[in-house]
Order: C-alpha cells, then structure tokens, then sequence
C-alpha cells in the first residue's frame, strides 16, 4: 500500500499503536422540574427534602410574616376597653350555695375574714363571768385578733372555717387587770373550754396565792369565749 503517511490509525488505537479506552459520553443533568407549591416532583414520595428560598423567593420571610396574617396592621395598638356598671355583670348575689359561674360546684373560695372579725368583736364585748370567791372577770378589749375566716365549695359540698389568735384585756371588778391570749382558735377548739390552749397574765401586783386566784378566773372566760366563737361558725355556714 502507499506510505505511512495517508495511513488512518483503527479506532482504539493511538497513532503509535497503543491501545486507549474509549472517551465516556458526558451527561447532561435533568432539567430542575418547576415547582408547584408542594414538595418536588422528584419527591414524590414527600419523604424529605429542601429548598433554597433566599434569591428566588424574595417574599416567602413576608408572607409568614406578622404583617401578613395580621392583615398588613404592623403597628397595632390594643385600645383599652372601660369595664364599668353598665359593661361589666354584676355578680349575683349569694344565696347559700356557689355562685352562678361555678354552677358545677367544683371549686369556690369565699374570704369572710372582715365579717368574721366584726362578728367576734361584738360578741365579746364585754364578756364576763362570775368569780368563785365572789366578784366578776369581765374583757374590757379584744387587743388582738388576726387570722382568716373562708366559707370554700369544694365538689358541691359547703364547707366552713376559720382560725383566729385572740388576745383580750380582762379585769377583776376587785381592780385587777392582766390578759388573756389564745393562740390559735378554730371550729375543732371551741367544743371543751378546758381544751382551748389559753394563756392568762397578770399586769402586776399580785402574787402568792392571789395571782394564781387570778389567772384561774381569767381561764374561767374560756367558757363563754369558745360559745362566741361556736355561734360565729353557725352564723358563717347561714352565708
């Protein structure tokens, strides 16, 4: 044949005769399929996926905005509503039970303290009771009287209570004076006046036989202080 030159090499092999693999074909990635307000159409499935929304969706951070949902008003401003005789209910009136709102009586706290207290003031006013040796021990003041009374509704059923420390300033119609303080009194310690922790004192003067004379009289007004406060239960279950 004629000389090298005009000669063509076989496909495969390099001019000097040397075997080459032969050059894969480049492929082209899919065409990103549009998007129609859900996953993917590669994502057919919905498993998991995401999307840059920075460039192309300028108004994606807007539309989950506040000002999107809210209407556009971005600088609402709450105006005051005046809640008065004619805007708000009134509350009706106790009659003995819950009140219309807690009409399934499941809990109900009513503070009664200020009542109460009123109640135990008048009705130790002036207390007395007779001294064995002859005389009398009257309270002239209630000087203490701190604690709470609660009428509470707890399932439907009423209950009532209260707990108060009473100090009063007692006197002897024979001049003496001292006190008598009670720490703590509530519905359980008024059954047995001689159970009601009590503490009577004398304000001097006295000692020996006659002081303790004296404190015995005083401890004497338990009686009528533990029927006070018996009568002041009833009167707060009759609320």
């Amino acid at each position: 044949m004629g000389g090298t030159g005009g000669s063509r090499a076989a496909p495969g092999v390099s001019p000097t005769g040397v075997s080459r693999p032969p050059r894969p074909h480049a492929r082209r990635a899919p065409a990103r399929p549009p998007r129609t307000g859900g996953a993917s159409d590669w994502n057919a499935t919905g498993t998991s996926g995401s999307r840059d929304c920075t460039e192309d969706e300028p108004f994606a951070q807007g539309d989950l905005s506040y000002s999107a949902w809210s209407g556009g008003k971005t600088n609402y401003t709450a105006q005051p509503v005046r809640v008065g005789s004619e805007g708000a209910p009134a509350e009706p009136p106790s009659t003995g039970g819950a009140s219309a709102w807690n009409a399934a009586g499941t809990f109900e706290s009513r503070d009664c303290t200020e009542w109460a207290k009123g109640e135990v003031r008048e009705k130790l006013a002036g207390l007395s009771v007779g001294r064995p040796g002859g005389g009398t021990m009257s309270v002239t003041e209630v000087s203490t009287l701190a604690g709470d009374a609660q009428v509470n509704y707890v399932r439907g059923q009423r209950r009532c209570g209260f707990d108060f420390e009473v100090k009063l300033a007692v006197a002897a119609s024979t001049g003496e004076k001292g006190t008598l303080l009670c720490p703590s009194v509530g519905p359980e310690d008024c059954g047995d006046p001689d159970d009601l922790d009590a503490t009577a004192e004398h304000a001097g003067g006295l000692s020996g036989d006659a002081l303790r004379a004296f404190k015995r009289d005083v401890l004497l007004l338990r009686g009528p202080l533990c029927e006070a406060f018996r009568a002041l239960h009833e009167a707060l279950k009759a609320r």
